[in-house]
């Protein structure tokens, strides 16, 4: 789904009112039009997609969520459930998308807050099902808030994921993740950038998908351009393999924690028979997002992301070029909140 899921850090996602903790809900549906060209390596992200058709699909892509939370200045839960169906207009093209995570927040001193949370996800893709999986994980982030609503997210994830949607091409893989975000210095209300670096570590089930990965990314947000409010990022990430022999060549759906495509997911495979790569290998990935939204009304707003990266991979020199496209319709729904003390919607 487009819409932008994974760990939610602390410092880029809540902000604690000065007033007693009051429950809020808040919910959306949304409906739009989303083209992707090469669907194979977006969705193959780094695992070798030589050999593979150049697949583009365009889709109709409904979603739902809503959200609950209780907040105050100590600290709080909240809870989120959401999904996507986007159906492709190509045969077996259809992707769907449904998650649910829970969050337990709370302020360490004036400058730090901790947060713990569980999630767990459903991913299927019809073009490329070794890409389907089921996820559960879990994941805590110490936050640092500094002068000038600068600040850092210090996090660490675990993930488990079953991958058993093909039968010829069914693994388990866990996955370590530590990342760290810093926020730059901002005026309140205006325009935001932070960097980013993660580390990763993957162990499957089956050995030629047990791979190491390096995440750099920068992203620039809440800026205007007329009456429309944007975001843009730049992300590169590179996957080493730890190697060993000749083995088939596997597409897969997999997409890292904050990839373009929101509904690519993590650790995919297909087989091509008698195609052979080598296990060891180093495979890059560069990608830019921008996204612009306007709001029609308090309830009604439009949105549109364009995406476009580059894959490469050695020593196989498969070398490719990918784009993604939405435009996004959403009704947002807030319920009336009583009394005159109500905290910071998330």
């Amino acid at each position: 789904m487009h819409r932008v899921t994974g760990i939610v850090l602390a410092i880029g996602a809540v902000s604690f009112p000065l007033a007693p903790a009051q429950a809020e809900q808040s919910g959306w549906l949304s409906a739009g039009l989303t083209y992707t060209r090469d669907l194979a390596a977006q969705t193959t992200l780094m695992r070798g997609a030589t050999g593979s058709e150049l697949l583009s699909r365009g889709g109709f892509e409904t979603g739902a969520g809503v959200n609950w939370s209780s907040i105050d200045q100590d600290g709080g839960v909240s809870a989120t459930a959401q999904g996507a169906f986007d159906k492709g207009f190509k045969a077996d093209t259809d992707i769907a998308d449904l998650g649910l995570s829970g969050a337990w927040m709370r302020a360490i001193s004036e400058r730090w807050l901790f947060r713990a949370e569980a999630s767990t996800a459903l991913y299927r893709n019809e073009a490329f099902r070794g890409s389907g999986y089921d996820r559960v994980g879990v994941a805590t982030t110490f936050g640092y808030f500094a002068s000038n609503a600068s600040g850092l997210d210090l996090t660490l994830a675990l993930f488990g994921e079953n991958h058993d949607q093909d039968a010829d091409a069914r693994y388990r893989n866990n996955r370590f993740q530590a990342e760290m975000i810093y926020y730059l210095p901002h005026d309140k209300g205006g325009s935001r950038w932070n960097i980013s670096a993660a580390l990763q570590r993957n162990d499957a089930s089956v050995s030629q998908f047990q791979y190491s990965s390096l995440l750099f990314g920068a992203a620039w947000t809440n800026w205007t351009l007329g009456s429309f409010t944007g975001s843009a990022s730049a992300q590169w990430r590179q996957d080493d393999y730890d190697g060993g022999g000749m083995q088939p060549v596997y597409i897969d759906g997999g997409s890292p924690q904050g990839s373009p495509m929101g509904m690519r997911p993590s650790e995919p495979l297909q087989d091509f028979p008698g195609m052979t790569s080598p296990q060891q290998r180093n495979d890059t990935l560069a990608w830019l997002s921008l996204g612009l939204s306007r709001s029609i009304n308090a309830r009604w707003s439009a949105s549109l992301s364009l995406n476009a990266g580059y894959y490469e991979s050695e020593p196989m020199t498969s070398q490719r070029w990918f784009s993604d496209y939405a435009l996004i319709l959403e009704r947002r729904f807030y319920p009336p909140v009583s009394g005159s003390a109500r905290g910071k919607r998330q």
